[in-house]
């Protein structure tokens, strides 16, 4: 069994950096048994930019296409898919997790109420993840 632990990059919130969680990880010797959450929105909530690979255990993705909106009215019903608007480095955080040798499980979070109420949303999804790809594809080439 692994715990996987999640900072919120809330400004609100108790535990909002992925290095307060590695500090955590690194002083109980718990590497092998608690792994980081890197979740590409709070990344880009918290304004972090070390990515922390080798503590990660899974990657959560969503995609923010508003560019008006500032940091702090962002709250998880802005979470959508991925897509070419995307406001939140997506593309730049996972090229830096893959770049620096993540080989785990990568999941899409997208709890806007927009997706939620798709009857049929494998399209939408498959676009967002076939657009992740490309952008991904053409960074390493």
């Amino acid at each position: 069994m692994t715990a996987l632990v999640e900072p919120l990059g809330f400004e609100s919130s108790s535990l909002r950096l992925k290095s307060e969680v590695v500090d955590a990880i690194e002083a109980l010797g718990g590497r092998e048994r608690i792994q980081l959450i890197h979740d590409t929105f709070h990344h880009h909530l918290a304004g972090e930019s070390e990515i922390l690979t080798a503590c990660a255990g899974i990657v959560h993705v969503s995609g923010v296409g508003s560019r008006q909106l500032s940091l702090r009215p962002m709250r998880d019903h802005r979470r959508s898919l991925v897509g070419e608007d995307d406001m939140i480095g997506n593309i730049k955080q996972l090229d830096s997790l893959q770049s620096s040798g993540y080989p785990r499980t990568v999941s899409f979070e997208a709890f806007s109420p927009v997706v939620h109420a798709m009857c049929d949303p494998t399209q939408k999804l498959v676009g967002s993840m076939d657009l992740t790809r490309s952008k991904l594809v053409g960074k390493s080439a």
